[in-house]
This record gives structure tokens, sequence and C-alpha cells, in this order.
């Protein structure tokens, strides 16, 4: 092994589980994240006090080896001063002060088994994750989850003794890990967007559109799963897509609405599937988009309605008034925010705006992202308020509906006509499976599996699949990798197995020469040694 030639391992001290790389990516010439995969290193711990903006690290002994040391880190013991301390003072801490140091090789940290009781931790990680996502690290950093066989080692880990005490000298030790080549590009950058459709009373009808991104991209590209920020819209298009084509089914009950439906990709790259979606799709379809509504994030009771500029269509007013109604009847907290259109996006729904078409983003967030890339939450894995989440979708396809079919005193759809074995369904699709968008190409099984959902629900299903050859930005992969935790037999065993081995062949040579004879070998070597220098 690496780091230690007298590293001994043994298969019942061996433990295989999961690791979540930190991102690795380019932009331009400039390069962020963990640049490296391999990891081959004794484990070790360290003391951390922060004082204001100013810090200490003490770090504990691995056992009597010269070999760097990986850090294991507790993500809540990280975070746990995050409310009095400056987010960037833990950050320069426990990643750029601990990574420059030359003793240590990397940074293995472990994450909370149960994030459901810790939305503190969540919220915590936010304030951090966004540097985690712009810094650049010479070193890999990994991430593992709190489990039954790693709690033990932790235990061990950080109950070792300072370095200056013989005592850690004695006791083992463990040694992380992967046999991982280093990672590389992944090319090509591709993007799928998917689109199905839902004829009126009339194919020159004007079209209803909803849009929703089903990718992300999280710091830890393994745990890209998140639903609470950008799963749930996806998850909400499929739903009232299914709901609608209940009455479109017959062509007594369809309105005077074509209905389209749009999942997009590359949301993080600056929305890239809907700008191509927006200049690629049928020029008659998109002369025929009266109103585009775009789904974000919609799992809380508090939702805003993001326009870019007030209209004077009467359909779309109309559209606005039952949209308002239903959410009071739901008590759902909806707010309108009008935002202008700047050079730089901010809502999906601002690049049909600037096409001329009446849109909206609809969402739990009240003020957009600053930029898009670094919109993520990595621990965003909690199961989520499906009651919220279903009730949402009820208010969106309800509100839809009376403006279609213009009516007001009665409900088109009520609880009981959300699917939630369908939304159960998709939510657990979403929280297993990443959704980091460089992987998400023709061929991922959830771009499969939805692509598949919108043939059962829609007719003339399109697919857009491309490849954002002029983007800036690389990725790599080796987001999820086999880490193996060895117990290592501390260097204190093979020498006193050495001494040992020595003690024995000198007591087998006394056994074959007998005492007498030892004696006269060792005479005979020091007159030879005097005679040698009186010749000299």
């Amino acid at each position: 092994m690496v780091g230690s030639i007298f590293a001994n391992t043994t298969e019942e001290g061996m433990i295989n589980l999961d690791g979540y790389r930190l991102i690795q990516y380019d932009k331009g010439t400039q390069n962020y994240g963990s640049r490296i995969t391999g990891l081959n290193s004794p484990i070790t711990t360290c003391e951390i006090n922060i004082n204001g903006n100013s810090s200490t690290i003490e770090m504990k002994s691995a056992g009597l080896s010269a070999a760097r040391s990986v850090v294991l880190l507790s993500l809540r013991k990280i975070l746990e001063n995050s409310d009095s301390t400056n987010p960037k003072v833990i950050f320069n801490t426990y990643f750029n002060n601990l990574l420059n140091r030359d003793d240590v090789s990397g940074l293995l940290i472990v994450i909370p088994k149960i994030l459901e009781n810790n939305q503190k931790i969540i919220e915590s990680f936010k304030s951090i994750e966004k540097s985690l996502l712009l810094g650049k690290f010479e070193k890999p950093i990994y991430f593992i989850f709190e489990n039954d066989d790693i709690l033990p080692i932790v235990d061990i880990v950080n109950n070792q003794e300072e370095e200056s005490n013989l005592l850690s000298y004695l006791k083992e030790t463990y040694q992380v890990v992967t046999s991982e080549q280093e990672a590389k590009t992944i090319e090509p950058l591709s993007v799928v967007n998917l689109q199905t459709t839902l004829s009126g009373k009339e194919s020159q009808n004007p079209y209803i559109g909803i849009v929703a991104h089903y990718d992300t991209i999280s710091v830890l590209p393994g745990l890209s799963n998140g639903v609470n920020g950008d799963g749930s819209g996806a998850i909400g298009l499929l739903e009232i897509a299914r709901l609608f084509q209940t009455m479109y089914a017959s062509p007594s009950t369809r309105g005077p609405f074509n209905l389209l439906f749009v999942l997009t990709g590359g949301s993080k790259l600056g929305f890239s599937g809907t700008k191509h979606w927006i200049n690629h799709v049928d020029s008659k379809l998109f002369s025929q988009l009266e109103f585009v509504l775009c789904l974000d994030t919609i799992t809380s009771n508090q939702l805003y309605l993001h326009i870019a500029e007030k209209t004077n269509n009467k359909n779309i007013i109309n559209l606005y008034k039952h949209l308002i109604q239903t959410s009071k009847q739901l008590g759902i907290d909806l707010q309108f925010i009008e935002k202008k259109v700047e050079r730089e996006i901010a809502w999906e729904h601002e690049l049909f705006a600037k096409k001329g078409i009446v849109s909206a983003t609809l969402s739990s967030q009240l003020v957009p992202i600053t930029s898009q890339l670094t919109k993520t939450s990595s621990l965003d894995l909690k199961v989520v308020n499906s009651d919220s989440l279903k009730k949402n979708i009820l208010f969106i396809a309800e509100g839809i509906a009376r403006n279609i079919y213009n009516i007001s005193s009665i409900s088109i759809f009520d609880e009981k006509s959300v699917n939630e074995k369908f939304i159960e369904l998709w939510l657990k699709v979403f929280t297993n499976e990443p959704r980091f968008t460089p992987n998400m190409n023709k061929d991922n099984t959830i771009v499969k599996s939805l692509k598949s959902t919108l043939q059962q629900l829609g007719s003339d299903v399109k697919t857009q699949d491309f490849n954002l050859a002029s983007s800036p930005y690389k990725f790599y992969g080796n987001s999820k990798v086999n880490l193996s935790i060895y117990q290592v037999k501390p260097i204190s065993f093979d020498i006193l197995l050495l001494f040992g081995v020595l003690a024995y062949l000198f007591i087998l040579h006394i056994s074959f020469t007998g005492i007498s004879g030892v004696m006269h070998n060792i005479s005979s070597l020091f007159k030879q040694q005097r005679t040698n220098k009186s010749k000299k």
C-alpha cells in the first residue's frame, strides 16, 4: 500500500461504502472543484477551534507513519457554529486552510444518517455550498453517509491520542482507498427536451403551455436527487398532463385550447434546453402559444407567480383571476411578483417573454438565484411534503381548467382527481436517482421513463436531443465511487514483530551452536574488527 510499507489489512476489518466526490468542472480556462480522484491514506482527525475570524487546527495522530492522512470530519460539527460564525470563516478553516497542510492528503466528510430531522444542517450547508462550487482544491474531497459500519470507525478515529502520546502507536488505525482512475470529462455534453400535446376542439385553437425542467446540478453530483428544488415542477407537469388527458379523451369535453407540455434539460446552464426549444420548435405551434406557465419549486403553501409585465390579453387576465380564486379556495397564499426582463435571465419564463409571449413562473421562491449554476442543494434529500405538492398540483390544474371552460361556480377537479400513487411513484424515482445535468442524455433511464410517460399521456411526442458544443463548461465523472476502508496494524506491531523474529533467530542459533559457540563467534567478530583497524 502506498503511504506505509508496513500496512497490513484483514478482510474482517474492511468495509466498502459509497463515496460522493466533490464536483469537478472547468469553465473556459478556469478549473473548479476537487481536481483529484485517487485516495490511499491513513485516516485521522483534528481539533479545530474557531474564534471570530481566526482559527487553529490541531492534528491528531494516525499512528507512527510518515504518510499524509485523510482527515475525517463530521458535517454536523462543521456546521454547528454556523449561526454565530461567518460562513466564509468556516469554509476557509475546514477546506482551504486544512487542505493546504502538507500532512493532509484529502477530506472524508460524514453526513448525518437522518436528514429529515436536521433541516438546520441542510440550510447551513447551503451557506458554504456556493463556496465549494466556486473553489478549486488540489486534493480529493469525499462525502459519505453515516451508517452502522462507519460509526465505530468514527468513534475510534475521534478517540485517537495526540501525536506525542506513544500509546497511539500501539493502536490499530484505518486506511481509506479508492481504486478509481482519475476522472475524465463527460463528453459530449448532451441535453434532451421532451414535449407532448393535447389537442383541443380545433387544431387552430391557441395553446397554453406548461414547462418544467427535470435535471439539476449539485456540488455533489452523485447526490443530485433534489425534489424540493428541481424535481417538483417536473412531477407537477406530469400529473397535470394526466389530469387533462382525462378531460381531453372525449371530443365532447375538449376545451377551446390546445395544451402543450415541455420538459427541458440544461436548466442550470442558462436554461440552455429552453433556449434551444424556443429556437427550434415548429413555428406554427410557437405562433399559437398564447400563454406559458413555467413550474419551478412547488412544494410549499406559499407560492409566487412571477410575471414580466402586466397584460391586456383578456384570456390571460381571466386565467389570473381563476388562479387567484382557486388559490383562496384551497388555502394557498398566492402572490404576483412583477419584474422586468433584464439582460441576464433570472426566471425561465423570461425567455418566452423576450419572444413576445405572455408567460409566468410559479415558484415558492420570492427572489431568483443570481446564478443558476449555484442554485443547488446537495442535501435536498429529505422526504418532500407530498400533501403540499398534491395541493399545488390541484391548484394549477383547477385554475387552468376553470379558465379553459370559463367556469367559476363549480370545481372541475378535486382531491380525489389527483393520483397520489402516480405522484408518489415519481417522487420515489426522483429521490432515488441522481439527475446531474451532464449525465441526462437520451440513454439515461430517467429520461427514457419521462419520455415513455409523456407518450402515454399525450400525442405526437417529440424529442430534441442536442449537444452543447459551444458551452464553456466541462464536467468530469467519478461522482460516486467505491471507497474501501481497511483496518491497519500500527507500525509498532511491525517493529515488535521484527524484534520477535530476530530474537527467535538468535535463540535458534544458540540451540545449534550452544552458548560457548555464540560467545566464540562474537569474540571472533570483535577481534577481526581490531585487526582491521591495526592494519589501517
